[in-house]
């Protein structure tokens, strides 16, 4: 199952319970190990290929804002 599924992994962390992206049911978790991964997401088109996230319907419009900041938070680096 999805992580936004998996009650056993919500319990354990949180971040998997709360979706970013509704179009394609992203979690603030694998957002987060998207970012934080040995090899992580370089920039928001690299975010949006491994986790789904800004790719649903509405194409971002959405979560797009609320994801742009945690990559830029996570990274360090502003994005202009």
């Amino acid at each position: 199952p999805r992580p936004y599924q998996d009650a056993a992994l919500i319990s354990a962390d949180p971040a998997y319970g709360r979706i970013l992206c509704l179009c394609e049911r992203v979690t603030l978790g694998e957002v987060r190990d998207a970012l934080t991964s040995p090899v992580p997401a370089g920039d928001i088109d690299g975010l949006r290929r491994r986790t789904r996230a800004l790719a649903g319907r509405c194409q971002g419009f959405h979560c797009g804002a609320l994801i742009t900041e945690m990559a830029t938070a996570w990274s360090g680096h502003t994005h202009e």
